[in-house]
C-alpha cells in the first residue's frame, strides 16, 4: 500500500481517529505520561471537529434545498404535467405573458 499514512486523509477517517483517541487514550495515561489537560484537549478537539462536520452537512443540505426551491419557482414543479410554454414557473409565466403583450423585455 503506497503512501499509507497513520493519519487518515478524509474527514470521516479523521473523525473516527479522534473519536477512538478520545475514548481509548485514557488506557495509556501512565505509559505515555499523558496529562489530564492533554486528555481534555483531545476530547474538546474531537467535539469541535465533529460539530463542524455536522454543521457542514447541515449547511450543504440547506443549500441544496434553497436551490431546489429556486428551480421550482423558476421552472415549476416537475409533476405539474404542463408544457414548457405555459409552465407554472415564474420565469416561464413572465416570458409567456411578455410575448403575449409584446413586452420588449
Amino acid at each position: 500500500m503506497p503512501n499509507a499514512t497513520t493519519i487518515p486523509r478524509s474527514d470521516a477517517g479523521k473523525r473516527a481517529l479522534l473519536q477512538h483517541l478520545s475514548n481509548h487514550l485514557t488506557n495509556y495515561v501512565t505509559i505515555l505520561e499523558i496529562t489530564p489537560a492533554d486528555l481534555t484537549q483531545v476530547k474538546t478537539g474531537f467535539d469541535w471537529f465533529d460539530y463542524s462536520l455536522k454543521l457542514e452537512d447541515a449547511a450543504q443540505n440547506y443549500t441544496d434545498a434553497i436551490f431546489a426551491f429556486k428551480r421550482v419557482l423558476r421552472d415549476g414543479p416537475k409533476s405539474a404535467g404542463v408544457d414548457n410554454a405555459t409552465g407554472f414557473g415564474a420565469l416561464r409565466r413572465y416570458l409567456w405573458f411578455s410575448g403575449r403583450f409584446n413586452c420588449p423585455y
